[in-house]
């Protein structure tokens, strides 16, 4: 009762509660009502301060974040990364449809990786070094926090209540460079006659405020994303 009456209409789901012996607890545990209040506030905050996306990341998505792979039954083979700085591979960068150029290097602000072992070290250690760098990766950038790690899920961040077609472009734009790298992948493994592999969909999300959106990206036959 006294939850109820200092919920914040916003935040209020009257409707929806947890119990533990739910298909939920297969998921993972659950974060104590204290770490919910924590990051609830500060989303209040933030809304109500009209605070810009950097704030959101740093008070609510990335705490967020970091709890629920805390809690989740496979934290123990994922990791949650902040790709804030990190730039497209220069050679993966779509060209746009209205010209030969390449497109501006969008960026994300966070992603879901897996973590390493043996198969994935191996894979990484075969792979030649990226043209005109020491570097090699197995994503399709080089931000070195993530070269031996694959992206299994990219998140774009925006404010409450803006940038929700930017935010979609910049996916776009992201996931077209994840699929041509994949693609280079696999094709070292194939004939060179091979047709194009094909290649599993992608999760994405999109985050406005406290609004997160699930989307899913898929490359067909013709290599159209």
């Amino acid at each position: 009762e006294a939850l109820q009456q200092t919920s914040e209409p916003a935040f209020r789901r009257l409707d929806l509660f947890y119990s533990a012996g739910s298909a939920r607890a297969e998921l993972g545990g659950a974060p104590t009502m204290a770490e919910v209040d924590r990051i609830s506030s500060r989303a209040r905050d933030c809304r109500a301060s009209n605070e810009y996306e950097a704030s959101w990341n740093s008070f609510v998505h990335g705490p967020l974040l970091d709890l629920a792979q805390y809690t989740s039954r496979h934290r123990m083979q994922v990791d949650v990364a902040n790709l804030t700085t990190a730039q497209l591979s220069t050679h993966l960068k779509p060209r746009l449809a209205t010209s030969d150029r390449p497109a501006q290097g969008k960026l994300v602000d966070f992603a879901i990786l897996l973590r390493r072992s043996p198969a994935i070290d191996q894979g990484y250690f075969d792979l030649p070094l990226e043209d005109g760098s020491n570097t090699k990766t197995l994503n399709h950038t080089v931000h070195a926090p993530c070269i031996m790690r694959p992206i299994a899920v990219s998140i774009e961040t925006k404010r409450e209540g803006e940038g929700g077609v930017e935010g979609r472009t910049q996916l776009s734009v992201w996931v077209a460079a994840h699929f041509t790298r994949l693609e280079e992948l696999v094709r070292r493994r194939l004939d060179k006659h091979a047709p194009p592999p094909v290649l599993p969909p992608l999760p994405l999300v999109l985050v406005q405020g406290a609004t997160w959106s699930l989307l899913v990206a898929q490359r067909d036959s013709a290599g159209k994303t």
